[in-house]
């Protein structure tokens, strides 16, 4: 059975007793097994997603640890070198702990959505929690940039809202200066 639009066929294999989806992605076959049709698009979408070319002195498929540290070896980040030195350890700070072990095939708006909560259990504030979305985008961006990965699926993420709370001086405040 083919897919619309050029997005591949799939066939079952009697004797593997499995679905097999393929596809041509880059002049290269591409192809996924599984025991459920629609398991079978879903491993094809998630190869499809991550590029198949290899980067030098990278995994074929990183976890986000690895890539950040290849990205922040390897290209030319924009910023100054304080910059780039803060970056990495909010990088290191905030995103890590919670999305380093993930597979940059596996990166689903979960866990963006998820990221955001862990950094307020730790006790941080909406800017800080703001500020750990931004990195951790940031550098998913830098593996869409590289064509290393198809998109970003941080950028549904919302950011959470940060309520500023306005203050006024008293009588005895205002009195006093």
């Amino acid at each position: 059975m083919k897919r619309s639009n050029g997005e591949g066929s799939i066939f079952y294999n009697k004797t593997r007793k499995c679905y097999v989806a393929v596809h041509r992605a880059g002049g290269e076959f591409v192809s996924a097994t599984g025991r459920t049709t629609s398991e079978t698009w879903d491993a094809l979408d998630k190869k499809l997603l991550v590029n198949s070319r290899a980067v030098v002195g990278l995994p074929k498929n990183p976890m986000l640890e690895t890539w950040w540290e290849y990205a922040r070896n390897e290209i030319t980040l924009e910023g100054n070198e304080r910059t780039a030195s803060n970056r990495h350890a909010n990088v290191v700070r905030y995103v890590l702990p919670t999305l380093g072990h993930v597979r940059l095939s596996d990166l689903h708006s979960t866990h963006g959505e998820r990221l955001v909560p862990e950094v307020k259990r730790k006790g941080l504030s909406p800017s800080t929690q703001r500020t750990a979305l931004k990195l951790a985008r940031y550098v998913v961006n830098l593996a869409v940039e590289q064509e290393v990965l198809g998109r970003n699926p941080f950028t549904v993420v919302r950011m959470p809202r940060v309520r500023v709370e306005r203050r006024f001086l008293t009588h005895e405040e205002v009195r006093q200066l």
